[in-house]
């Protein structure tokens, strides 16, 4: 039987790039699932759209080869807006309430729930 598993290859989930103005740079917040996926499609799609991509745990995620930056760059990085790419509206809401106690503008954060290309 073939392994039709393309889960590692294939991203599952797609990037909210076109509910965004066409021009905005983005820093994906989130490297699970999701942000994985978003990364991916985006390096694909627009990877000139990529102003960076953060998560808390940074440092494993390095050690694994992805290109993950601490979440504190945030302060240091020129975007237009935060994607949060997780798939759950509470972890978005945590999300959405550190960045603002790390100053950064409501208006710079954007989530929704992710959309498959099943969808």
């Amino acid at each position: 039987m073939m392994d039709l598993s393309l889960k590692n290859v294939l991203p599952l989930h797609i990037p909210p790039v076109a509910e965004l103005p066409q021009n905005e740079k983005v820093v994906i917040y989130g490297a699970g699932v999701v942000g994985r996926d978003y990364h991916r499609m985006m390096e694909l799609m627009c990877p000139d759209r990529i102003a960076g991509w953060v998560d808390r745990q940074w440092e494993s995620l390095q050690k694994e080869g992805l290109a993950v930056e601490p979440v504190r760059k945030l302060t240091e990085w020129d975007y237009d807006r935060i994607v949060i790419a997780v798939l759950f509206e509470d972890s978005a809401t945590q999300i959405r309430g550190d960045l603002a106690s790390m100053g950064i503008e409501k208006d710079k954060i954007f989530w929704q729930p992710p959309r498959t290309v099943m969808d």
